[in-house]
């Protein structure tokens, strides 16, 4: 999770697929994947605050696409699957409140579901 100087949400990374690149990159065969992304031009970019250049980092969610805290599970699961993601992260007057898997949101709506069922 990244934050502005002011303390409110800027993104959220995924650190697995940062990983996972920053790993191949030493791989033959990834020689483009190395030049966008090296361990020192992360560095670089949280260093220096490059905002541009964090965007592009991979699964980058940035605060525009963050989900509001009052928003409901129908919302949060059309605005994963908009983006195609499986986590979202959420903000309460721009300041990072948590995430949301979909897995979990969807299995919480199934559960829902079979209770109302089997209440019938």
């Amino acid at each position: 999770m990244l934050k502005n100087p002011d303390d409110t949400f800027f993104g959220l990374v995924d650190a697995r697929q940062v990983a996972e690149i920053l790993r191949s990159t030493k791989r033959a065969g990834y020689e483009a994947v190395a030049t966008q992304f090296t361990e020192q031009k992360l560095a670089d970019w949280i260093n220096s605050s490059n905002t541009e250049g964090l965007k592009t980092l991979p699964g980058f969610v940035g605060w525009k696409d963050a989900l509001d805290s009052k928003a409901d599970r129908e919302k949060a699961l059309q605005q994963m699957n908009a983006l195609g993601i499986q986590t979202i992260p959420v903000v309460n007057n721009g300041k990072f409140v948590g995430i949301i898997e979909q897995s979990k949101l969807t299995a919480s709506i199934l559960s829902e579901v079979a209770t109302k069922i089997n209440s019938q």
